[in-house]
């Protein structure tokens, strides 16, 4: 059915909600607090999550700014701009590693099928999950998408097309985001396969191509969708 398969890293190869995001919250909430940010940290984490339940999709900080309000000194551009930086840009601590199954998942899927790996978000700290984690050699090639930068995955999924030289019809997006990955894969004629986990995974769709084709609750279910 398939010949390439795209995975994203966070929240579906990797459990980040669960080993990362709470302290990169934290260190966000610090941050936005020093640039002005009027509220304590308590608060500030609670406002964070209060937006992850309503399905916000995009613009988490600037929200968060003018839901709590910053100091009569402080400019909210520069507050988001401060949580942003420290949640995405940070060093990655050196304990997280990929569940035993998904490492055995990857082994059998490489031996089959062309890999890619597109992440997004800093390149700097997303390249040290990749070291830390060392799986470049399951992947033909990783695409690091900087979203400090406002790039998306579009262009990441057309040079992976390029590259493979594989029919859309015939390359799988496996993610864990039904706007970021689901959405547009679709749209560029791609098969997509949702994995129910994470902040994310409450996300209600908008239109038809923020319909998964297929949907999974862990990665290592991608097996039976790829019929290995």
């Amino acid at each position: 059915m398939f010949r390439t398969i795209i995975f994203d890293l966070d929240d579906t190869l990797l459990e980040t909600s669960r080993l990362l995001v709470p302290q990169a919250e934290r260190e966000s909430c610090l941050a936005m607090i020093a640039a002005g940010l009027d509220c304590d940290l308590d608060t500030c984490l609670k406002a964070r999550r209060n937006f992850i339940k309503q399905n916000l999709r995009t613009q988490i900080f600037e929200s968060m700014v003018r839901e709590v309000g910053i100091k009569p000194s402080a400019n909210e551009i520069e507050v988001a701009s401060a949580g942003g930086r420290a949640f995405y840009d940070r060093n990655v601590e050196s304990h997280i590693s990929l569940a035993p199954a998904v490492l055995q998942l990857l082994e059998k899927m490489k031996a089959k099928y062309n890999l890619f790996l597109v992440t997004a978000g800093s390149v700097k700290t997303q390249k040290q999950k990749v070291a830390i984690l060392n799986i470049e050699t399951f992947f033909k090639k990783i695409i690091y998408v900087d979203l400090t930068q406002k790039e998306t995955k579009a262009q990441a999924f057309r040079n992976v097309i390029e590259w493979s030289q594989t029919p859309n019809s015939e390359v799988l997006c496996v993610g864990d985001r039904i706007d970021t990955d689901i959405a547009v894969a679709k749209s560029l004629g791609m098969k997509a396969c949702l994995v129910t986990r994470g902040e994310y995974s409450k996300l209600k769709p908008l239109s038809p191509l923020e319909e998964p084709d297929f949907q999974v609750g862990q990665v290592t279910e991608i097996e039976f969708v790829c019929q290995l």
